[in-house]
């Protein structure tokens, strides 16, 4: 398997794959065997993978700080975790059935989380906002699968 990292800005998307392979050279078996870098403009399908529903877990933080993000950001969402439905649960290496998910974790402040609910069903997701384990006080984690269909 690969990690994939994504902003639009060149020289975070350097330091976070430069991250990650330090991290993953110092990990024990790591299962990830490579970092792919993806230069993604959320609001830019051009940008985006062509291949839909490559994606098995997509985790993103701090990214729903405008409505125009809780838009674009579910659109997104939808294009990456597409294939992985409830109705085709797919097997990991383990043996484990799992279907794509994504996790975001978003300040309890924000605002947007129900314009991001509300666009994520409109796209076909599910998304659930729950408290942030043991940082209930200042986070919130959304977890969004696709939606089953009918």
């Amino acid at each position: 398997s690969h990690l994939a990292v994504s902003d639009l800005d060149e020289e975070v998307l350097r330091l976070a794959v430069r991250s990650c392979t330090e991290f993953l050279e110092v990990m024990p078996k790591p299962s990830i065997k490579s970092v792919e870098r993806l230069k993604l403009d959320w609001a830019d399908e051009a940008t985006w993978p062509q291949t839909r529903g490559d994606f098995d877990f997509v985790c993103a933080s701090d990214v729903l700080y405008d409505e125009s993000a809780a838009v674009h950001i579910a659109r997104l969402l939808s294009h990456l975790l597409s294939e992985g439905s409830r109705d085709d649960i797919r097997s990991g290496e383990d043996g484990e059935e799992f279907i794509g998910r994504s996790l975001i974790v978003d300040p309890k402040n924000r605002e947007n989380r129900d314009k991001f609910v509300e666009e994520a069903a409109k796209n076909g997701l599910d998304a659930e906002v729950l408290p942030f384990p043991g940082n209930e006080d200042e986070f919130m984690l959304i977890s969004v699968t696709p939606s089953e269909r009918e």
